[in-house]
């Protein structure tokens, strides 16, 4: 991700951690996006910050990087969790309907593996105008 890094915090694994990442980015973002592209950065983060929480392992760390026209939006963990289980599913089946949420709002996304320590990073970028 290119830009200037503006937020980068561990999010505490568990049931709260959506609602701490829409916090920290309403505190983190408010001066810095209009109000609609903050709204879709906190329910996108908040998106990522609940399946790392329902299907990883480890530490869950949240950054966004600012440029001049997008939000880049990543979420790290330990890595999936086999013994994770999706929940009820959705309309069409999969079980993982924030992350459709995640497709239809962000331009690109994606998720990318990492080696040592072993882990995987969510990434998703936003348009910065709203």
């Amino acid at each position: 991700m290119t830009g200037a890094t503006v937020l980068r915090s561990e999010i505490p694994r568990s049931a709260e951690a959506g609602r701490v990442a829409r916090r920290l980015l309403g505190d983190g973002l408010r001066l810095h996006v209009p109000p609609l592209a903050l709204a879709d950065a906190q329910l996108v983060a908040s998106e990522m910050v609940n399946h790392a929480f329902l299907y990883g392992l480890g530490e869950i760390e949240l950054s966004v990087v600012l440029s001049e026209d997008s939000i880049c939006l990543e979420v790290s963990d330990g890595g999936s969790n086999p013994h994770a289980q999706p929940h009820a599913e959705d309309s069409l089946g999969s079980g993982l309907f924030g992350l459709q949420i995640i497709d239809q709002i962000a331009e690109d996304s994606g998720v990318r593996e990492m080696g040592e320590p072993p882990g995987r990073s969510f990434w998703a970028k936003l348009s910065r105008l709203g």
